[in-house]
């Protein structure tokens, strides 16, 4: 008889056990709200309508637009979700891709469709076969030919408008004027 009651308070103890561990299992956590927040970045790569942005942080983010809505180089801002965890990048969304305006209003698109704007060399260039350029207003283009200029150089900037003179998300690069000596 002692021996029955022992299983069974062995038994019922085991059954306890359970009991707890499923109540606190089924305790309901909060999980953190997912925010937003704003990343910059250049569009990087395009392939049928399919684009990469690389941020400012150096990691690339993909999402799927018109094949013409932008181009390699452009600067843009993206909305994006951190999915409840702020620490980890790695779960977050892009939720939403907007080109980032500037001042091109200033500049006169001549009647070929060409403006011309100062820039600044970007990037190191060791291998003078491609570049960065930043223009004068904050803009950042990638120019995909020779680049005998170093980081920080000046350089004069033939833009491009692509036919739509009041829309600034489907300009590029035509030239880049290089000068050895600079005029003030």
């Amino acid at each position: 008889m002692k021996a029955i009651r022992k299983s069974l308070q062995g038994v019922a103890v085991v059954i306890a056990s359970i009991f707890a561990a499923a109540t606190v299992f089924a305790i309901p956590v909060n999980a953190a709200e997912p925010s937003t927040y704003i990343q910059s970045g250049t569009i990087w790569s395009e392939s049928a309508g399919e684009y990469q942005v690389l941020d400012d942080a150096g990691e690339l983010w993909g999402f799927t637009a018109g094949v013409y809505d932008y181009v390699v180089g452009q600067y843009v801002e993206m909305t994006m979700s951190d999915a409840g965890t702020p620490d980890n990048i790695y779960d977050d969304t892009l939720i939403a891709v907007s080109s980032v305006w500037r001042d091109y209003e200033s500049d006169i698109v001549g009647p070929f469709g060409y403006y011309v704007v100062d820039g600044w060399i970007a990037t190191d260039n060791t291998s003078c076969l491609s570049c960065w350029v930043r223009d004068s207003y904050g803009s950042l283009w990638f120019w995909n030919a020779y680049c005998p200029k170093q980081k920080g150089e000046h350089v004069v900037l033939i833009m491009n408008s692509n036919g739509t003179p009041d829309q600034f998300s489907d300009d590029s690069i035509e030239d880049i004027l290089w000068s050895e000596d600079e005029v003030d």
